[in-house]
């Protein structure tokens, strides 16, 4: 792929020249592990669909960051769904929800922060991962998701207040396990 002109686009270059950009995206803005694959191919049909109409005025990985946000508002609708149908059948069935522990590895570090993310709102979250992960700027931020760049601003400071809380709250929880025998 020469340029990003849409004369120079097909699905194929796309994928191959974005595909970790996407599959990257998709993780940072929430999408569950499990889910990633199917979430994945889902903005590649909507790229494919949709590319034709690119017209090139937005940079190409701005405008696939705005689908894989649609896609991943979609995927956190349908968890919330599940969700609330779990929580609902644990409470008919008197027994408690699930709960999981993370293992000593990497991948709790990784959970960690999830956990982090999820005490945000989606709004700020989105914010927060454009800004902080994708190294987006504030006014790109505000032109992608349609808002005035105050409200970027704004839902950016309290996203990392938020997260420096729940990164605190961990580190608490951390320390009081160390300490028992």
């Amino acid at each position: 792929m020469q340029g990003d002109t849409p004369s120079d686009l097909d699905i194929r270059a796309v994928y191959e020249t974005h595909g970790h950009f996407l599959w990257c995206t998709l993780q940072r803005l929430g999408v569950a592990d499990m889910d990633l694959h199917d979430a994945m191919q889902e903005v590649l049909l909507v790229v494919h669909e949709k590319l034709p109409s690119f017209r090139g005025e937005a940079k190409l990985e701005t405008w696939l960051f705005a689908i894989c946000l649609a896609i991943a508002l979609k995927d956190r609708r349908r968890r919330a769904r599940h969700a609330r149908r779990l929580t609902a059948w644990s409470l008919e069935s008197g027994r408690p929800d699930f709960d999981a522990r993370t293992p000593e590895s990497a991948a709790m570090a990784r959970e960690s922060v999830e956990r982090i993310l999820d005490l945000l709102e989606p709004a700020s979250r989105l914010v927060f991962v454009m800004h902080e992960l994708e190294h987006k700027s504030c006014d790109e931020i505000a032109r992608v998701m349609g808002i005035p760049l105050g409200t970027v601003y704004s839902r950016l400071r309290a996203a990392r207040m938020r997260v420096l809380a729940g990164y605190q709250r961990l580190e608490k929880c951390k320390t009081r396990r160390e300490r028992k025998p």
